[in-house]
């Protein structure tokens, strides 16, 4: 079971290429689903976690701006998302 989320900001060659964003990622390898609750590891607890389908992997981010060489801006909300055993993402 994986399930992060946070703020991204990106910076790379000197800010030649900037990103920024909050983004998500889920996992689920088992064979069941988990029902929303939270997860605890090492002392830490995370609360609330979403429901997440048996065999999902997701990533998705909301207010996400890509700007290159202040020439190209690329901006908005997406979403990756795979569930079961075939290969590919929808």
């Amino acid at each position: 079971m994986l399930y992060a989320s946070g703020t991204l900001s990106l910076t790379v060659a000197g800010g030649l290429i900037t990103g920024s964003g909050t983004v998500k990622v889920t996992q689920n390898t088992t064979g069941s689903d988990f029902t929303a609750g939270s997860i605890s590891a090492s002392g830490v607890t995370v609360t609330p976690i979403p429901t997440i389908a048996a065999g999902a992997k997701t990533f998705s981010g909301t207010g996400l701006s890509l700007t290159i060489a202040n020439f190209v801006k690329l901006s908005g909300t997406s979403a990756l998302r795979r569930w079961g055993r075939k290969s590919g993402w929808r």
